[in-house]
């Protein structure tokens, strides 16, 4: 198999992964189960990223990253899909997802639940990029830890450039205050667009004036932390 992502050899794998496996217990006829009969062709495992084959430490939360390789029957996917797989596995996960000659990458950022060392996870965000061709797939293998590693790829996927957790965190509690802002916004315009008394146009108005306002600052803030971190 191509080596798509320029990883070391060391890290490369081929291995078909049952789709059924993870979707086995769902109820026949469920929306999920569907998606996976819809979405998805194959998953292959195509990379395993660890301390023994990229030389660098273990991590205190990022024991080894594994990489799949998701054949998909459409360019439109549904996330839940790869966020099931990913709940399934006690362990990080990139996903390279094709379809025809373009390539997407989708990281579910997670965290452990438990104390050092257990193995539940929960995710905090689904992150994807844009759909390119295999020339300008470029994704850096960079830290000295697993967990450093971890977060330079989410930093990467995410578009946001972070390089440890607690900015990555941030970035996701002002991009989620950003869209809650946003859809209130949307809301409000919509609502002022249908109102036919003069006076509630009018406050509603200045209600859609201080919201905008907001989400600028909050775009404003994600802007500015990139650029400091």
């Amino acid at each position: 198999m191509e080596n798509i992502l320029k990883f070391p050899e060391s890290t490369m794998l081929r291995r078909i992964v049952s789709k059924v496996a993870f979707y086995r217990k769902l109820t026949v006829g469920s929306r999920i189960r569907q998606h996976f009969v819809d979405d998805l062709v194959s998953l292959t495992w195509i990379y395993k990223l660890a301390p023994s084959v990229l030389n660098v430490e273990k991590g205190e939360d990022v024991e080894e990253i594994v990489v799949f390789l998701a054949l998909l029957k459409n360019k439109e996917y549904h996330k839940d899909v790869f966020q099931l797989i990913d709940k399934q596995l006690p362990r990080h996960v990139l996903f390279l997802l094709r379809y025809e000659e373009e390539y997407c990458l989708l990281l579910n950022y997670k965290e452990r639940m438990a104390a050092r060392g257990g193995n539940k996870f929960r995710i905090l965000q689904t992150f994807a990029s844009e759909w390119m061709r295999a020339d300008a797939l470029r994704l850096p293998l960079q830290g000295q830890t697993m967990d450093l590693v971890y977060e330079n790829l989410a930093g990467f996927v995410s578009g946001y450039g972070t390089a440890a957790r607690e900015d990555m965190k941030r970035m996701i509690e002002l991009a989620a205050e950003r869209q809650k802002k946003s859809r209130q916004l949307e809301a409000k315009r919509r609502k002022m667009s249908s109102e036919r008394q003069v006076n509630r146009q009018q406050e509603l108005y200045s209600e859609v004036r201080q919201l905008s306002e907001e989400v600028n600052i909050l775009c404003e803030k994600m802007a500015q932390y990139q650029r400091q971190h």
